[in-house]
């Protein structure tokens, strides 16, 4: 039998997250039923989201059609989600689409995660990779899991220099950052699902589609309040829901009152 030489790891620059649940471990161990099925739940969609990095652009009779899939791992709490830079650099908006997914994608997860009692908490860097076939490792992995591990501290996604420095040209960038008191720049990624929400709210009628805004707004305030108030005051864990309101009452305050109000009068969103 002929074993068939192995090729050698393709490591590569890459756009990289680790991401971590926030409480995740204390769910394992509650004896809520509902608690457990919440999290069988969206561990089975983390497990079918697995895959590997996939470009491709097709140029059309007008403009270009770009296919972007991030290479997606997952093990208990940790998520890693990467996007190979050496594929991505050769286009004129690739790493602007990548970025955009990569918001989108945690946005979509932390609202999961927020209806099963969880918060996210991670780093995203730029960093050498081998991300294939389920197995992830480089010094970018690294980098990201001490960003997390060591940096992070508050239910944050932190955002290294590398990265921060190649988004500063993007026109909506700021839209899915922001800079927390500590000098961090963080990826904002309930604002990220907000602009999920918006894009898809786009058909209706201007005065549903405003509505449809407060009502996510209010859902996911009172989301985090009723975890917040769940654990004794003082503790990790009612600092990590309080910071995660207050987070999200001044990104809501940040954007434009027409986003809610037909007269442009100010919303003043309630904890």
């Amino acid at each position: 039998m002929t074993v068939p030489a192995s090729r050698e790891p393709a490591v590569s620059d890459h756009l990289v997250a680790f991401v971590d649940l926030l409480g995740f471990a204390a769910l394992i161990e509650s004896s809520d039923e509902v608690a457990r099925q919440k999290i069988a739940g969206l561990l089975k969609k983390l497990a079918s989201l697995r895959g590997d990095f996939a470009f491709r652009s097709d140029k059309k009779t007008v403009g270009t059609t770009t296919y972007i899939e991030p290479a997606v791992s997952s093990f208990s709490d940790c998520i890693v989600v990467s996007f190979d830079l050496a594929k991505l650099d050769d286009h004129d908006t690739g790493f602007y689409i990548a970025w955009q997914l990569l918001g989108r994608w945690f946005g979509e997860i932390a609202l999961d995660a927020l209806q099963m009692g969880c918060l996210l908490r991670g780093g995203v860097t730029i960093g050498p990779l081998f991300h294939e076939n389920g197995v992830v490792f480089g010094s970018g992995l690294v980098r990201a899991y001490r960003m997390e591990s060591e940096g992070a501290r508050y239910p944050r996604i932190i955002i290294s220099q590398s990265v921060i420095g190649r988004t500063r040209g993007f026109a909506t960038y700021h839209e899915t950052l922001f800079q927390a008191d500590d000098g961090e720049w963080c990826l904002d990624y309930l604002m990220a699902a907000y602009r999920t929400l918006s894009d898809a709210v786009i058909p209706m009628a201007l005065v549903e589609r405003r509505k449809a805004k407060r009502d996510w707004a209010e859902k996911t305030l009172g989301l985090l309040a009723a975890e917040s108030v769940k654990h004794r005051p003082g503790t990790r864990a009612f600092q990590n829901w309080r910071w995660m309101q207050n987070r999200l009452l001044v990104s809501l305050g940040n954007l434009s009152p027409y986003e809610f109000s037909e007269d442009g009068s100010v919303i003043k969103f309630q904890i």
